[in-house]
């Protein structure tokens, strides 16, 4: 059955709230958290009878209450709607809880709610010959690139080919944000950070907070993105072969980790990020260090060695020293809008800089005098401690 586009949202919607209803219908809930699910899991029940509703042109009187949806939705069908006593008993549960400020816990429903994920897949089987857990908005996705691999993700997940389905989403994920935040791919380009050289790779963003900050303006949940990725193999670029390819360095990135429930949610969590390509920012005031300072990098001894960074962690890195790249010697400085902190080595720092042939390359900053300016200060702030030193 092909569905109305404004149908597959709401059934998606509907599936996206009763998933999160999920969190809080829990046997060791207290009142507050099993009340909240309970609440979602209604919306929820309500968004399926109105998806369908909605795509069968059903005539409801105005301000039709649930018996109302319950019975044009039985008329239509000419079969009964699967455990609908116990979805009453559910509504009737909302209406103490959000009019009457009557709080509930799980052991009262714990019968009720065994039946809820079945109602969910058996109307959704009725009503629209589809599965529940399968709707989703990959057809909505704009890129024509993305959705063909979003919709092979989503075959190859419905014949439990898990590896190919992870590296579908992982080539997906690559297609929209680009290398690891590095400026190229389209919801890069749509986050206005795209180099003026298009033929140039750009070396990734290494600060984490400045990632957090990139999604957040785009009102994308940056703590469910680092974790749904963790999942997926990385999508690295080889200086060697100059192409991409996966890298499965991951300690999460492996079957083992792996369900069709969990795999699932991954995918509609990347194509709901998809979706958002085309959205503005919803906190342009939001503004990163880059924007404000610039840092200067100088040895404190005779000289500051520069070692060779790939953003690949991997346990190689640990067993080997790393290859020095680049030297400063007592009297040059190094300068660069870009440092973080690693986080695999106490007091090591990386640097991006166009001077390093991959991009970035990592310190020790006990070998290192590093300061700042502010650009809008005018003062120069050291790591170490403010000093009244101006900028000339």
């Amino acid at each position: 059955m092909e569905l109305k586009p404004a149908v597959n949202e709401q059934i998606y919607f509907s599936k996206k709230i009763y998933l999160d209803s999920n969190d809080y219908l829990s046997p060791i809930a207290d009142k507050y958290d099993f009340s909240l699910g309970l609440l979602l899991a209604q919306d929820a029940i309500e968004l399926l009878l109105g998806a369908i509703v909605l795509q069968f042109d059903l005539q409801l009187k105005e301000k039709a209450s649930l018996h109302d949806y319950y019975a044009k939705i039985e008329s239509h069908l000419a079969d009964k709607i699967p455990y609908r006593k116990e979805m009453e008993i559910l509504n009737r549960a909302r209406v103490d809880i959000k009019h009457h400020g009557i709080y509930k816990r799980f052991e009262d429903y714990k019968n009720e709610l065994s039946y809820l994920p079945y109602f969910f897949d058996e109307l959704t089987e009725k009503a629209f010959k589809l599965k529940f857990v399968e709707v989703s908005l990959a057809s909505m996705i704009a890129n024509e690139k993305i959705k063909e691999k979003m919709l092979d993700a989503e075959r190859t997940l419905r014949q439990e080919k898990y590896r190919e389905c992870v590296e579908q989403i992982a080539w997906a994920r690559h297609d929209m944000i680009g290398y690891r935040f590095i400026a190229g791919g389209p919801l890069h380009e749509a986050f206005g950070l795209s180099p003026k050289d298009k033929t140039k790779v750009v070396y990734e963003n290494l600060s984490d907070a400045a990632n957090s900050m990139v999604l957040l303006q785009f009102g994308i949940n940056s703590a469910k993105f680092k974790y749904y990725s963790s999942l997926l193999p990385e999508v690295f670029y080889s200086w060697d072969k100059k192409k991409y390819e996966l890298n499965w360095y991951s300690g999460y990135s492996h079957e083992k980790n792996w369900t069709e429930r969990l795999l699932q949610n991954t995918l509609d969590y990347f194509i709901e990020l998809a979706v958002k390509v085309s959205q503005k920012s919803v906190y342009k005031g939001l503004i990163g260090d880059s924007e404000y300072f610039e840092y200067c990098i100088k040895p404190k001894g005779e000289r500051l060695d520069f070692y060779e960074h790939s953003s690949v962690r991997s346990p190689v890195e640990h067993l080997f020293t790393p290859q020095v790249v680049h030297t400063l010697h007592k009297g040059q400085v190094l300068k660069s809008r870009r440092l973080s902190p690693t986080r695999e080595k106490y007091d090591e720092y990386i640097v991006v800089s166009d001077m390093f042939d991959n991009g970035a390359a990592k310190f020790f900053g006990a070998d290192a005098e590093i300061s700042r300016t502010e650009y809008k200060m005018g003062r120069i702030e050291f790591l170490t401690g403010l000093t009244d030193k101006k900028r000339k």
